[in-house]
């Protein structure tokens, strides 16, 4: 119980001298202050950097400018565990067939530390659970909730709803504590990747793991952040020589695979970080962690919209209608499939397309106005797209949306590419190549279309385009008016 209560007004006090740095425009000293304090406790508070690191161009909090994203992926301290008292907890006498390399852990995650051993004369590794997450866990997040709330409060401007984004992020959380889940996951994309020609999934002892400890086969290869935090000048010529590794072909071939995999019924490794990547010889990289699988996206025509306008951005062709028209489909897919349904209801099927055409011009016209500025130029050049949206066409969220974030596989990968790309200094086009050849792929799908309605969806559709209206009106009146026009005769 003492440890809750200073755990408590740690937490309390971490956020509310943020908070008061935020009112007084001190945002970056705030947000130095944020990353600092809860670094320090770990487990749930790291993965809330991540989510906040990965968020940043939405979210309005620039962890970029205080520390490099992917530190919050490196490893942290140990805790002590009784690893032989534990794994006779977990296997009975089933323990005795492993041998370990040693009783301390080699590595550390925010909810696990992994061990080494042998299981019938094959290297495996051994991930346990921490103990202090399964006490303190439920604790913490009700701790955050409370922040969160708060925070998006201090942010009421944003695109993104921050109580939906911590509910979704709760969601991935306990999913990754639970070690069923994660094996069935680990399994599954093991049988889907079994012949992959690249991408290599290790095998996972479905009989020697339990709710609490997971057994797999060790990857001896290079991991990504090991070679990060290295200080080798020219990392591709380093892993070229030294294990023959071609690492432009290979970051392709996972960029590829991690989202044509979000495309199918099995899904898709959902946390590809730099901890859960290996570079392994001969032009092949592994992967492991299974706790956050990347479920089959609900948008797929819509996502495909918006990869399609990423790509064209790296052939240098950035055309801001269509890019706001396709971020907005994908980011709002309720607000427009609502607008879908009333013009089926109201027979006016160009009510949609129409109403984009107004966004997307209204986009284009911001977008123009401040071509010359140097910081619009940056955006694009590092292909900040998110940023880019948020910040200049969309600024201060005068379209007023509310986007209830389920974490799109697609921005969560994204966000962790570019970040592994730049460090690593690959050719940034594979991005672009690895998006093309996906989309040619999956060239048949089209936009989800509502053809049908009942009375029950009629009243959902005009609650949330009347919502859409009302906060359009005071953020934008303009753009309001145009729009309105487009609709006259259908609301009033």
């Amino acid at each position: 119980m003492i440890q809750k209560i200073k755990r408590f007004f740690y937490v309390f006090t971490t956020f509310n001298v943020y908070a008061f740095n935020f009112l007084i425009g001190r945002k970056v000293s705030g947000q130095q202050w944020l990353f600092d304090r809860l670094s320090h406790l770990g487990g749930i508070y790291i993965k809330f950097l991540q989510l906040a690191a990965l968020s940043k161009n939405i979210a309005g909090i620039n962890i970029t400018s205080l520390k490099d994203v992917l530190a919050v992926y490196d490893q942290v301290s140990f805790e002590e565990i009784d690893i032989k008292k534990l794994m006779t907890q977990e296997l009975g006498s089933k323990k005795d067939q492993i041998i370990f390399d040693s009783d301390k852990p080699f590595a550390a995650g925010s909810f696990a530390q992994v061990y080494s051993g042998t299981l019938n004369n094959q290297p495996i590794v051994i991930k346990v659970l921490r103990p202090s997450v399964i006490k303190f866990l439920r604790f913490d997040l009700k701790l955050l909730s409370g922040a969160v709330r708060m925070l998006s409060l201090l942010q009421s401007q944003n695109m993104i709803d921050l109580v939906s984004a911590f509910n979704d992020f709760k969601k991935i959380t306990l999913e990754e504590i639970n070690y069923k889940n994660e094996l069935k996951n680990a399994v599954l994309i093991g049988k889907q990747l079994a012949n992959h020609p690249v991408v290599y999934i290790p095998k996972t002892y479905s009989e020697f793991s339990t709710k609490n400890i997971i057994v797999q086969e060790r990857i001896e290869g290079m991991p990504l952040t090991e070679l990060l935090s290295s200080k080798i000048e020219d990392k591709i010529e380093y892993v070229s020589k030294k294990i023959g590794t071609d690492l432009n072909y290979v970051m392709e071939e996972l960029a590829i695979e991690l989202l044509a995999g979000s495309l199918t019924d099995s899904g898709s490794h959902g946390d590809p970080h730099p901890g859960n990547v290996y570079i392994l010889p001969n032009n092949k990289i592994a992967l492991i962690d299974f706790g956050i699988g990347s479920a089959v996206q609900k948008h797929q025509p819509e996502l495909m919209q918006l990869i399609s306008q990423y790509a064209s951005v790296y052939r240098g062709e950035f055309d801001p209608e269509k890019f706001s028209q396709a971020m907005i489909s994908y980011f709002v897919p309720e607000l427009t499939h609502s607008m879908q349904t009333l013009s089926t209801y109201f027979g006016r099927q160009d009510l949609v397309k129409q109403t984009l055409h107004e966004i997307g011009l209204s986009a284009a016209r911001v977008f123009n106005d401040r071509s010359g500025d140097p910081a619009i130029s940056s955006f694009l050049d590092q292909y900040r797209m998110l940023y880019l949206f948020t910040e200049v066409i969309n600024k201060n969220n005068r379209f007023g949306f509310h986007v209830t974030m389920e974490t799109p596989a697609f921005l969560r990968s994204t966000q962790i590419f570019i970040q592994i790309i730049s460090r690593l200094n690959c050719d940034k086009q594979l991005l672009r190549r690895a998006w093309e050849r996906v989309l040619k792929d999956n060239e048949n799908l089209e936009p989800t279309q509502n053809t049908s309605y009942n009375n029950e969806s009629i009243d959902n559709s005009l609650h949330s385009v009347a919502g859409w209206f009302e906060r359009l009106h005071s953020s934008d009146p303009g753009l309001y008016n145009r729009i309105m026009r487009t609709w006259e005769g259908s609301i009033v």
